[in-house]
C-alpha cells in the first residue's frame, strides 16, 4: 500500500500539488519542480492537458518523478478522448 493510501486512510490532511507537463519532450523544469516540491507535498498530480497544446502522456513522466521518492496521482480527462483512449490510458 502506497504512503498516500495509508494517510488518507488515516483522515490525515494530504497536500498534493499540481504540474503540468511541458510542451514537448524537454523535462528538466518538471524535473526541478519536482525535487523542489519533495518533502513539501505527499503527492504531485499529472494532468493530461490535451486542449490545443500537443503534450506526451503523463505516465512518461510519472516514472522519472516516482524514481525521485515522490508519489503520483494521474488524472483521467475523456475531454479530447473516445472510450477506448481512455481505457488505453488507464490500462498502461
Amino acid at each position: 500500500m502506497s504512503i498516500l493510501s495509508q494517510l488518507l486512510q488515516q483522515d490525515t490532511f494530504v497536500v498534493t500539488a499540481d504540474i503540468d507537463q511541458p510542451g514537448g519532450a524537454h523535462i528538466e523544469d518538471l524535473l526541478d519542480t519536482a525535487i523542489n516540491l519533495k518533502g513539501s507535498v505527499d503527492a504531485i498530480t499529472l494532468r493530461n492537458t490535451g486542449g490545443q497544446v500537443i503534450t506526451p502522456n503523463p505516465l512518461a513522466f510519472a516514472k522519472r518523478i516516482i524514481d525521485l521518492g515522490t508519489e503520483i496521482t494521474l488524472q483521467a480527462q475523456c475531454a479530447n478522448h473516445n472510450r477506448i483512449a481512455l481505457q488505453a490510458d488507464l490500462l498502461a
